[in-house]
């Protein structure tokens, strides 16, 4: 019994720990342990990736840093190497350079090929004394082939009544008349000296005159290298300054012999200008300074000064785009520059008038002109890509003070690259008097358009008696009549 009581006891009292510990908790220095080892790995944690997010924001505000470095240190470059006096003569000898290319490209022609040119024209006017000439036709067509030393040229006069035909022919240095209205059998004269003679054929061809204009431009971008360049930034704008004085002019001088005396197409071109000594002399040039003054970054022109000795030439920018021309203090000329059109107005009107706008992409021109009471109008419009429309008005007086009107209408149209046609009329008129002409012409380049001719049966002209001669001077006045009768009349 006493041993059953004991258990009890010890068994109530374990249930009154137990019950004791519910009460005042759970106690377990394992799990405290581990909450507070969580906690603190927690809170490590947050400071690790508080560092890994200042490491990335240092890394990145190093690289934008950087970038802005290396663009600061980028730009200064490019002002330095894009923005110098050198690198301007040359982006300007290449843009001058292009736009002649580009001119002559309009129309390609070969010396070395043959030419046909062929055209109508035809007069009506309402003058009494004119009036035998009304629809009187004039056709021709014209060949020559300088390779093959060769003139063909076929020509005709018509009216309503009568028709005539003619052959003049040239061959080295034969000459042949072929008219069945004028003789009825070939005529032909022996001449001195060949008309193709004193003719190079390559200093008539285009291609040399184009490489020479545009290789006297890079020679003088070369020579201007020998003056004193110097470049400056100033804000926004970059200053090229290119000084010719007694220090470089011998050098100046010696670079354009030099480059002009090797080039014989330049000789040719300047030759056919009637510039037979081409020596560029040091003793006559001279003292120039040039002065330019760009936008950065565009590039765009906002000032130009030129001095020779003591004459002083100034384009300077007075709004976007728009240029006062100023010599010697004196305004001149305002210049308006929108997109390819370039317009230029005269500020000086005591010595005439002119408002003329080119278009360089394009290839058109407005003008308006009044000089010495004289007043000329021109426009060169486009009617689609190889068709141009050209208007010519001009209005004068006489030495009676009678107003003189003349107007000109034609149309261009370039066929190929080697074909042009040209058509349309010209009117004069004053005093309700009008003469008007209008004609056709085809220009044609191209190879083998000309062929050798033969001729049977020929006459030497030097060998005719007197009753041929006779007689083809009457044949001509029977030609004559027939064309103009009134005139014969009065003969």
């Amino acid at each position: 019994m006493q041993n059953d009581q004991k258990v009890d006891n010890n068994s109530e009292n374990i249930t009154n720990i137990t019950t004791g510990e519910e009460a005042w908790g759970s106690i377990d220095p394992v799990t405290d342990n581990l909450t507070i080892l969580n906690d603190r790995n927690e809170l490590s944690s947050n400071n690790n990736t508080d560092k890994k997010r200042h490491k990335k924001l240092f890394i990145i505000i190093g690289i934008i840093i950087g970038i802005i470095i290396i663009a600061i240190v980028a730009i200064f470059i490019y002002i330095k190497t894009g923005f110098t006096a050198t690198k301007y003569i040359d982006d300007k000898v290449e843009e001058i350079t292009t736009f002649v290319d580009e001119m002559f490209m309009t129309y390609n022609y070969d010396a070395d090929a043959d030419t046909i040119m062929n055209g109508e024209f035809s007069i009506n006017s309402n003058v009494s004394e004119l009036a035998v000439l009304n629809n009187l036709k004039l056709n021709f067509e014209v060949g020559t082939s300088l390779a093959k030393e060769i003139v063909d040229i076929n020509f005709g006069l018509a009216n309503a009544e009568s028709d005539y035909t003619a052959n003049l022919y040239i061959n080295n240095n034969r000459m042949y008349l072929e008219s069945l209205d004028i003789y009825d059998v070939p005529l032909y004269m022996d001449l001195g000296e060949s008309p193709f003679a004193s003719i190079n054929v390559e200093k008539m061809n285009f291609e040399n005159y184009k490489n020479a204009i545009i290789n006297f431009v890079k020679y003088l971008g070369i020579a201007m290298k020998e003056s004193d360049m110097s470049s400056s930034i100033r804000g926004l704008s970059a200053i090229y300054r290119y000084v010719i004085n007694d220090n470089n002019k011998e050098a100046f001088a010696q670079k354009m012999n030099e480059l002009i005396e090797q080039d014989e197409n330049m000789l040719d071109f300047l030759e056919m200008l009637g510039i037979t000594d081409a020596t560029v002399s040091a003793d006559t040039l001279s003292n120039m300074v040039f002065e330019v003054t760009v936008s950065i970054p565009s590039g765009d022109l906002k000032e130009f000064e030129v001095t020779i000795d003591n004459t002083v030439m100034r384009l300077e920018e007075t709004a976007k785009d728009k240029y006062d021309l100023i010599i010697d203090e004196e305004e001149v000329l305002k210049v308006t520059v929108n997109g390819d059109n370039v317009n230029l107005v005269s500020a000086d009107k005591s010595y005439g008038y002119y408002d003329i706008t080119f278009n360089f992409k394009e290839y058109t021109l407005s003008a308006d002109m009044e000089v010495d009471g004289d007043i000329i109008n021109l426009d060169i419009t486009n009617e689609g890509n190889d068709i141009k429309n050209v208007v010519l008005e001009v209005n004068t007086t006489d030495i009676s003070s009678n107003e003189i009107n003349m107007l000109t209408n034609l149309t261009v149209e370039k066929v190929s690259d080697n074909e042009i046609k040209t058509s349309g009329d010209i009117n004069i008129s004053t005093n309700n008097e009008s003469i008007n002409l209008t004609l056709s012409l085809n220009n044609q380049n191209g190879y083998d358009l000309v062929e050798e001719k033969s001729f049977n049966n020929t006459k030497d002209i030097n060998t005719l008696t007197d009753a041929e001669e006779n007689e083809i001077t009457t044949n001509l006045m029977n030609i004559l009549s027939g064309i103009v009768p009134e005139v014969t009349e009065d003969m």
